[in-house]
């Protein structure tokens, strides 16, 4: 995590990115980028917010895959 100053360019305000994190991500100057806010967090993606049930979902299919057995065993018992 870096802490990052919010500076005014005109009538906007503005965080700047890291060179290494535009690197790591492959972004460019002119790339577009979405910022959505969880609760008091600012997110940063290269492609559109989900919305909360479809996460959800994909959490939920991944866990299934991840702990199947022990699921399985669970429900056994």
């Amino acid at each position: 995590m870096r802490l990052q100053k919010v500076f005014r360019a005109g009538n906007s305000h503005v965080i700047t990115i890291p060179t290494s994190m535009m690197k790591r991500w492959g972004l460019k100057t002119g790339n577009k980028v979405y910022v959505n806010q969880v609760g008091d967090k600012l997110i940063l993606s290269k492609e559109p917010p989900k919305n909360q049930m479809e996460e959800l979902k994909e959490w939920f299919e991944m866990f299934v895959e991840e702990n199947g057995e022990i699921l399985d065993e669970l429900a056994l018992r």
